[in-house]
């Protein structure tokens, strides 16, 4: 029941009993018989004392109703007027850590320019989780001067030698995450794969999945010439974000196809 119809009920049920005490005051009023009198005086008394009580009792709830209405009605003002999302509550200024995500996920996905600090902070992390028996797969442009000249002429610097000195240290990284993965645990079914794309990709991917249908994916977007220092990153979940996840994955997948793998060394 809305609340104007309990209003309306109530004020129904106030005025029958209110009328009634009435109808009998008046009755006692006009009557010469003295105990009908008297009940009737009593009747008639005690009714618009109990109306007069639950009128009160009632308004003192309403004023705690009226208030909470008030409150919700301001809510649901403020939420639909705030229709537009601001990007900077969706954008970030820093990417958030991934360490936790490494330790649980089954299944990494990493891609970038050259993953250096990535994959030299991450280092240890990296190579437990392949003994853990996790499956990860590391996305970077290729040694080549093509793509080489092409991330350095979109960067600030212009200074291919600087590319060519993170992607060597971090295929040196990766070399190492390999060897030191197996040796000591035959059994697991841990797995470290590489790839090479022809050019830089224009955003950095960090996919992590502790199966195959959930996950988390951190985006970053590289900048062109400036704005290195704070370029704006952005997280996706499978469960909220499915359309978007959906399609950064897919972005991965196609590059993935597309590159050239690394052979380890042994």
């Amino acid at each position: 029941m809305k609340r104007k119809q309990q209003s309306k009920y109530l004020l129904a049920i106030y005025t029958i009993v209110a009328s009634l005490a009435i109808i009998l005051w008046l009755l006692a009023l006009y009557s010469a018989d003295g105990i009908f009198q008297s009940t009737s005086l009593n009747l008639a008394t005690e009714l618009l004392g109990v109306v007069f009580i639950f009128f009160v009792v009632n308004y003192l709830f309403s004023i705690d109703e009226w208030d909470t209405n008030e409150r919700i009605d301001r809510l649901l003002s403020k939420l639909e007027g705030e229709k537009v999302l601001k990007a900077e509550d969706f954008f970030e200024s820093k990417p958030s850590a991934i360490d936790e995500l490494i330790k649980e996920s089954k299944y990494i996905d990493l891609c970038g320019v050259a993953l250096g600090t990535t994959i030299d902070s991450h280092l240890s992390l990296l190579r437990d989780s392949i003994r853990d028996g996790a499956n990860i797969r590391i996305l970077i442009m290729e040694n080549s001067e093509s793509s080489l000249m092409f991330a350095a002429g979109r960067s600030e610097s212009d200074d291919s030698k600087f590319y060519e000195n993170k992607l060597k240290q971090t295929v040196h990284n990766l070399e190492f995450i390999h060897g030191h993965s197996k040796p000591d645990y035959p059994d697991s079914t841990g797995t470290l794969e590489v790839g090479f794309l022809p050019y830089p990709p224009s955003f950095a991917i960090k996919m992590f999945r502790k199966s195959s249908d959930d996950g988390v994916c951190h985006i970053e977007i590289f900048a062109h010439h400036v704005g290195w220092g704070e370029p704006p990153h952005f997280v996706l979940q499978d469960d909220v974000d499915e359309k978007w996840f959906k399609y950064f994955r897919n972005q991965f997948e196609a590059m993935w196809e597309n590159s050239k793998k690394h052979s380890f060394t042994t």
